[in-house]
């Protein structure tokens, strides 16, 4: 099964500070890139182009994939042998979604307790985590927020703010993380990008079992690919191989990598 992170569209209903993707005049920037997102595929057209792909995972992402307008038309006519995982803000009507075929669904919580109502409507669907990104200036809210929906029974996860210049390593907000684990809180070694230290020589299914599909159609070898080569022609592989560009190191990524020599990350 090919392995698609899938991007609908970026628009969002949320402004977030430590968001990677930031709106201008002149389009998008995401990692000291800039990129021009503004175009959208209909769901038909998506369905078209993600055929030859057959049988895929998408995992969807954004922007606010809720958003896409043709969101809800394009998952419930997924060819039958498809699944999807999504992550979202889950501000937005869920109702009249096909559910059968979604592996999970990541809520990321932003400070809205407006979430409760959806997140009550998929709890028994689907498999739900809830996310959200811990900031170091203000640690204690985090801490706040993992007690509030562990004890409404919800699966957490918590990322670290990784922006450039937030150093968590050895400081006592790390370590107050840190023991949250001891309540069942998923707190990873490795979040969300941002060391912008990018890393080389992972081999990788990139272009081969792994692919980024942004906005207007275009496919690429990997996120990294889209984020920071978004004008290099994909590269379709015929196995596995090892990668010598900079890679994000993405969850995104991490989930379909391996170092050379060393163990996987996940089978793909």
């Amino acid at each position: 099964m090919k392995n698609i992170v899938f991007i609908p569209t970026m628009k969002c209903n949320l402004n977030c500070d430590f968001c990677h993707y930031k709106k201008s005049e002149e389009g998008w920037e995401g990692f000291d890139i800039k990129h021009n997102w503004e175009k959208e595929l209909t769901w038909q057209e998506w369905l078209n182009i993600l055929k030859p792909f057959e049988p895929y995972f998408l995992e969807i992402t954004g922007g606010e994939p809720l958003m896409y307008e043709g969101f809800k038309d394009l998952i419930n006519n997924l060819p039958k042998d498809c699944r999807w995982a999504i992550t979202s803000n889950t501000l937005i009507d869920v109702d009249g979604l096909d559910l059968k075929k979604c592996v999970s669904w990541t809520a990321s919580y932003h400070n809205n307790k407006e979430i409760l109502e959806n997140l009550n409507k998929l709890r028994k669907k689907v498999y739900l985590r809830i996310s959200f990104v811990a900031l170091k200036d203000n640690i204690n809210k985090a801490v706040e927020d993992a007690y509030f929906f562990k004890d409404k029974g919800f699966r957490i996860n918590i990322l670290r703010e990784f922006n450039k210049g937030v150093v968590w390593d050895g400081t006592p907000e790390w370590e107050t993380l840190k023991r949250l684990r001891a309540r069942g809180i998923n707190v990873p070694r490795q979040d969300i990008p941002a060391s912008y230290n990018y890393e080389k020589g992972f081999i990788c299914g990139g272009g081969f079992s792994y692919f980024c599909a942004m906005p207007d159609g275009k496919i690429f070898r990997c996120f990294s690919d889209a984020m920071l080569r978004p004008d290099k022609p994909t590269e379709l592989k015929t196995k596995r191989e090892k990668c010598s560009d900079d890679c994000i190191g993405l969850c995104l990524d991490n989930k379909f990598r391996r170092k050379d020599g060393g163990i996987n990350i996940r089978q793909v």
